[in-house]
């Protein structure tokens, strides 16, 4: 399982979640019932490309190397980012609610949770709007949930998601499946899984599942992803 608070995906980007669980007892929330997509060409337009540029910079990438990045995707080359030889490259920037892992190429991802509030002193306690975020530029995906916690078994139990986002440069997503598990358990889950293809100039440079999970116990909540794999 990865540390506490993973990755974020960036706008524009193709997010996607794929979770399983072990926990016989699950609420789909709309499992393949609701299957989006969306449908571009086989190449980046202008636009996304300057999209692009711009999510780099503001996440302050310098102007060299979101120039070889770009030219990355225009020859039809994946960034190391969603590349598997880096799967287990660690984040150099880690607090505890976001880290930051660049690659050597200079793409990044960027995990994170974003509580808005957490109330009630006594045992069982509610946490709300937990926004679970993956930002890895080319893809990138959200959702938000609400869960309670009792301090007294140790365990949580999720009540509800909901938000769900994402946003995909130079590519088409469908929706795979959504949902968590239901009652108390030691951790719980929710995930979001997609399924995603990229391509640029008729080459395909990525064609994968990706999903992201918010796992949650009485001490708190971390996320797990499978960007890259």
């Amino acid at each position: 399982m990865k540390r506490k608070i993973k990755c974020i995906s960036t706008s524009l980007v193709l997010a996607s979640i794929i979770a399983g669980t072990s926990v016989a007892n699950i609420s789909l929330a709309s499992d393949l019932t609701e299957v989006k997509s969306e449908v571009k060409g086989d190449s980046f337009t202008e636009d996304e490309l300057k999209s692009l540029e711009e999510d780099l910079r503001k996440d302050g990438t310098d102007e060299d190397t979101i120039i070889r990045l770009i030219e990355k995707l225009k020859d039809g080359e994946i960034w190391d980012s969603f590349k598997p030889e880096y799967k287990d490259l660690k984040p150099q920037i880690s607090t505890e609610n976001y880290s930051k892992t660049v690659y050597p190429d200079g793409s990044y991802c960027i995990e994170k949770t974003e509580p808005v509030y957490n109330y009630s002193p006594r045992a069982i306690s509610t946490v709300k709007s937990i926004k679970v975020v993956k930002h890895a530029v080319l893809v990138n995906m959200s959702f938000y949930a609400d869960y309670k916690k009792n301090t007294a078994t140790g365990k949580a139990m999720i009540t509800s998601q909901y938000g769900y986002n994402v946003q995909v440069v130079g590519g088409t997503y469908t929706e795979d499946t959504k949902g968590y598990v239901t009652g108390w358990a030691n951790p719980t889950n929710a995930w979001y899984a997609i399924r995603v293809n990229i391509s640029q100039l008729g080459v395909n440079i990525y064609n994968g599942r990706l999903w992201i999970k918010l796992f949650a116990n009485s001490n708190g909540h971390w996320q797990n992803d499978n960007f890259p794999f």
